[in-house]
């Protein structure tokens, strides 16, 4: 699943390059899929809302250097590029807790789950919880996150 919202964002940054872009066209459709895929209130949608081509005589001039960047195609770009990092990271991280809770008992992934996330160093308590652990139910986490990991 992360792979095609990877693919989505790609195709958003192939976007950006196409002659016939159009920007506002373009926020629209950026929009919907970060809502989509980050929710309804991430900051990535508010830098694509902000995007906007300047067109004062300052700006103009300044453009009329004969060079060909253009400011909003790139911080579109690196929006996109954010986000499909973001993503990246996100899927490493998430994997082991997604395993953890579907092959754990609610009870056992709450205990781990505090554990995770209290401040400090948590390698002592996270040691005791997987010593007090099944060696069978230790095979299945990890033969789940190898599993999973590969998708």
């Amino acid at each position: 699943m992360d792979s095609a919202k990877t693919e989505i964002l790609g195709d958003l940054l192939a976007d950006i390059d196409n002659k016939a872009f159009d920007l506002e066209a373009w926020k629209k459709k950026a929009i919907l899929i970060l809502k989509k895929i980050f929710g309804e209130r991430d900051d990535k949608i508010s830098m694509i809302e902000n995007l906007h081509y300047e067109f004062s005589s300052w700006s103009l001039r300044d453009s009329s250097g004969g060079t060909s960047y253009d400011k909003v195609k790139e911080n579109a770009r690196k929006i996109i590029e954010a986000a499909t990092s973001e993503l990246l990271l996100a899927k490493n991280e998430n994997l082991v807790l997604e395993v953890f809770k579907e092959e754990l008992t609610g009870k056992e992934f709450a205990a781990i789950q505090s554990i995770i996330e209290e401040p400090g160093n948590n390698m002592p308590a996270l040691t005791v919880y997987f010593s007090n652990m099944s060696s069978e139910k230790k095979d299945q986490l990890l033969a789940s996150l190898v599993a999973r990991s590969k998708e």
